[in-house]
This record gives C-alpha cells, sequence and structure tokens, in this order.
C-alpha cells in the first residue's frame, strides 16, 4: 500500500492506495459468471411479453429499489413487468452483466439508460458511441480529407 498526500486549493488530505496484482475487471468478471451461469431467478417482462432471464443478486447490487422489492419477496422466481421492448431488457441486462450492450440502434441505447433510471440505477455514466470499426473508418477518412487538403496549399 502506498499512502501519499495531496493538496488542493491548500487543504491537504491522504491518499492510501494499492498496487492491484491482479486483473480486477477480470476477476469481478469471473465472479459474476459464477451468478449468471445459474438458471435466472428473476425475469424482466417486455411490454410484448418477451421474458429476460437475470439475476437477484446482480439486480439488488445495482439497484436499491429492486433491492428492498426483491429482498421481501418469498417466490423462488420472480418476475418484473417493464415498458419497453424486449431488445432493450436484453441489453439491459448485457450492460449490467458485462458493462457493455452493443446495438445498432443509438435510440435504443438511450432508452436501456431510462429504464435503467426507472429502475432506481442511480446515476449511471451512460457512454453511447460508435462500434471500433466505424470509428477505425472515420479516422481513415479524416487522414484523408487531410491529405487532400495539404495537396491544395
Amino acid at each position: 500500500a502506498v499512502v501519499s498526500t495531496q493538496s488542493t486549493w491548500g487543504q491537504s488530505s491522504l491518499v492510501l492506495s494499492r498496487t492491484m496484482t491482479y486483473n480486477h475487471p477480470a476477476q469481478v468478471k469471473s465472479y459474476f459468471g459464477y451468478f449468471t451461469d445459474e438458471d435466472p431467478d428473476v425475469f424482466l417482462v417486455s411490454n410484448e411479453g418477451v421474458k429476460v432471464g437475470t439475476h437477484r443478486i446482480v439486480l439488488r447490487l445495482f439497484s436499491t429499489v429492486l433491492s428492498d422489492i426483491l429482498t421481501q419477496s418469498t417466490d423462488s422466481v420472480s418476475h418484473i413487468s417493464l415498458p419497453a421492448s424486449g431488445s432493450v431488457l436484453k441489453n439491459l441486462v448485457n450492460t449490467l452483466n458485462t458493462g457493455l450492450a452493443i446495438t445498432k440502434d443509438r435510440d435504443e441505447l438511450n432508452i436501456v439508460a431510462k429504464v435503467a433510471k426507472l429502475l432506481g440505477l442511480g446515476d449511471v455514466d451512460w457512454q453511447i458511441g460508435l462500434e471500433r470499426k466505424k470509428i477505425k473508418k472515420k479516422v481513415e477518412e479524416i487522414k484523408m480529407e487531410v491529405e487532400s487538403l495539404k495537396d491544395l496549399y
């Protein structure tokens, strides 16, 4: 462990940091695998009746609202109806389980964020961006434009 002093606007504070000797994100993903490999014990039900399975522990971890509700439930399997499509709920569950959801529809990801807020997932910093292939293609297009502009001067 390393202890250092930081000074911000004339105030000092101590910071304790630890060098990780393991890959923390991979370890967390591994632990989630223990839960998510089991049969779902909660189903999110879409407005068209699609059931998307997930796990109480995942929902309770991220949502205080759902944590209270799911703690009180004595049913072995619970169902939660939500005003969203099945694909939105699938993307929401993927985001909770892996931190990532991929879709071609930007609006759908915005709806995922709205449903997450509805479920009390807090102020999540949702980042909606392009796939890497599209970004790489865009960078190449910009480079070509810059090269063509150089030829003009």
